[in-house]
């Protein structure tokens, strides 16, 4: 079976589960009401709730759990994990009133750190991940992951830190300082980068050529008192492998959040775990003969000490399976994310082996029906799968949720650009309307904006009345209609711009076709951008009514282009 859950309009305003996390693949703070609507479901109601995280990673669903009175038992096997949520897991507001009193307290010794000034006495970031001038940086001989100012800002602080919290071996006042401390470093470090939200390389030049994030990239750092919450429950946050961490500790549900594609948690977020260890390791400097870096990132060499099997299509299933045989929980929760390695059916038939296996779904207004914005980019549906080890699993349960995966992927594949001739020799279309019923007899009509994006959605009832083949066959067709590549995107749009009579519509267009150009800006695509560029520039000069408003835009991109061309 699959479960809609209803998604308040609200947004999540406590600063505790909005602020203060670490930028990150998969970060799940924007489900964070719907996790939370499933949890109340299953929490063990009338006694204490036990929630286990074996992958935290920066705590989003680990501060929820802890924010809704349950005891947490948060694990990630990256040591800035570990710090990060022994801050905001294991320590409690009320704790912050006893704690850094020979300082002042909590404000002073945070106003300290944020105003040291002077060079650092053994410079580590700033030596080795900033240029030695933030103005004349050069991204060719420099790596660029912070500005000057903001490198020597971590170096000051996380020695401070550091001379006087040595190592680990602290009494529990010592660690909770140390901890709150780091993780409010741990932050800026993140937030502050010179990168798209991993480590495994930097822009080049501060914001890249597009120039974007410059705000964020180039505002100095300043660290913050950690929101934190009270709880009486009992807390466990732990720095192990996920399958030794649940084969120790029960619970009552636990959540899991595995790597779900082959990038590796330990060299894409390196920089995090050099600041929070500050074992500094070494960093090459070898360069080639052009004076560039022969390793650019300058990644720690140690990161495979925590490689993921989950990253690799053949470790996956084993990995996985290996990791539910080792749970203690009634309840075991596992996001769903339709890019992953492990193909659905193979996770569906794993989890079922254990007990009955319930799909959640988020109820976007797409899946009820509805209008479709232009310019809308997210057609994902975000899924729960709920395994329930004390029911038995449903004759029919794996079919529903099969049938439910065909209506979703339809859907999404309904958001994309379609190429109207195309359409129209697969479809019947009249009035901006396309007949998508297998009789073609107008029962399923859907409004379209020029045969080019659709404008309505289907309702579920609507698509109930289908057949699993009947689907299929849709999905194919639609499919067939698409548009090829952006390039054939570009197209559509530049001949959708001649025939709008709407100069409101015909801008919309305008700023589709800038994006879909946007994206093939790069050095591989040059040819072809170079050709889509040139035709772009003949129309602006010949027919200027329509395509004037490209042209600042155009320059614009074959600005960053010629940055990209150059390297």
């Amino acid at each position: 079976m699959w479960h809609p859950i209803p998604v308040s309009e609200e947004k999540e305003t406590d600063p505790y589960l909005t602020k203060q996390l670490i930028a990150y693949i998969g970060n799940k703070r924007s489900l964070l009401g719907f996790l939370g609507t499933v949890f109340s479901s299953l929490e063990n109601k009338g006694d204490r709730t036990v929630f286990s995280d074996p992958f935290a990673g920066s705590g989003a669903v680990a501060r929820l759990a802890r924010k809704m009175g349950y005891s947490v038992l948060a694990n990630d096997w990256e040591p800035y994990s570990k710090i990060v949520n022994s801050c905001y897991i294991g320590i409690n507001k009320s704790d912050l009133k006893n704690l850094f009193g020979e300082y002042g307290g909590v404000e002073k010794v945070f106003r300290e750190i944020n105003h040291l000034d002077g060079e650092p006495s053994d410079p580590y970031i700033s030596r080795h991940y900033a240029p030695e001038n933030t103005e004349e940086a050069d991204y060719h001989t420099e790596r660029l992951f912070y500005t000057t100012e903001n490198a020597l800002f971590i170096d000051r602080a996380r020695t401070w830190i550091e001379e006087r919290y040595s190592g680990w071996d602290l009494d529990e006042k010592q660690l909770k300082e140390k901890y709150i401390l780091l993780a409010s470093l741990l932050y800026e470090v993140s937030t502050h980068a010179n990168t798209s939200g991993v480590f495994k390389a930097c822009h080049k030049g501060f914001g890249g050529h597009g120039k974007d994030a410059l705000t964020r990239i180039l505002a100095p750092m300043e660290m913050e008192i950690p929101h934190l919450v009270d709880s009486s429950e009992k807390m466990i946050i732990e720095n192990l492998d996920a399958a030794d961490f649940v084969s120790q500790n029960s619970s009552h549900m636990t959540y899991l959040d595995p790597p779900y594609n082959s990038h590796q948690y330990g060299s894409n977020y390196f920089m995090l775990n050099t600041v929070a260890l500050w074992d500094k390791p070494p960093v090459s400097g070898d360069r080639k003969d052009d004076g560039r870096f022969v390793e650019k990132a300058g990644i720690r060499k140690d990161w495979i000490q925590t490689r993921s099997p989950f990253c690799y299509r053949k470790d996956a299933p084993g990995a996985f399976s290996g990791l539910l045989d080792s749970i203690d929980s009634r309840y075991i929760m596992l996001s769903y994310n339709t890019e992953g390695i492990i193909p659905f059916g193979e996770l569906y038939d794993i989890m079922e082996n254990q007990g009955r296996t319930e799909l959640y779904c988020r109820d976007y207004i797409l899946y009820r029906g509805g209008k479709q914005s232009l310019s809308r980019q997210n057609y994902n549906m975000e899924l729960l799968l709920v395994l329930d080890r004390k029911e038995k699993p449903g004759k029919s349960d794996r079919k529903k949720v099969e049938r439910f995966l065909l209506e979703r992927k339809l859907i999404t594949l309904l958001r994309r650009p379609f190429h109207p001739e195309k359409m129209k020799t697969n479809f019947p279309c009249r009035n901006q309307s396309v007949d998508l019923s297998p009789s073609q007899d107008g029962s399923f009509l859907l409004g379209t904006r020029e045969y080019y994006v659709f404008r309505d959605m289907p309702s579920t009832e609507t698509l109930e009345v289908l057949s699993d083949r009947q689907l299929e066959t849709l999905f194919s067709l639609l499919e067939d209609s698409l548009c090829g590549d952006n390039q054939e995107e570009a197209r559509v749009l530049i001949n959708l711009m001649r025939q709008s009579r709407e100069e409101k519509m015909r801008n919309r267009y305008g700023r589709r076709l800038l994006q879909v150009v946007r994206k093939f800006a790069f050095k591989k695509y040059r040819e072809l951008f170079e050709e889509t560029a040139r035709e772009l520039e003949r129309l602006i000069a010949d027919e200027n009514k329509v395509f004037g408003s490209l042209s600042e835009g155009l320059a614009s991109i074959k600005s960053i282009a010629a940055m990209r061309f150059r390297g």
